[in-house]
């Protein structure tokens, strides 16, 4: 079975590595705060629901 890929613990330096890392060795999205995600999404679902053209 494949390693499971290694969580980086702050934001990639762009100026070393411009693409931001590698998907497949690095988990990328282990900055992000499931919370914050979460918080993020309803506060979309509130706009779409004022938005009349939506």
């Amino acid at each position: 079975m494949a390693d499971a890929p290694v969580p980086i613990t702050e934001w990639p330096e762009y100026s070393v590595d411009p693409q931001g890392g590698n998907p497949i060795t690095q988990d990328l999205n282990a900055p992000y705060d499931k919370g914050d995600l979460c918080w993020i999404l309803v506060c979309t679902i509130l706009c779409w629901q004022i938005t009349p053209a939506m």
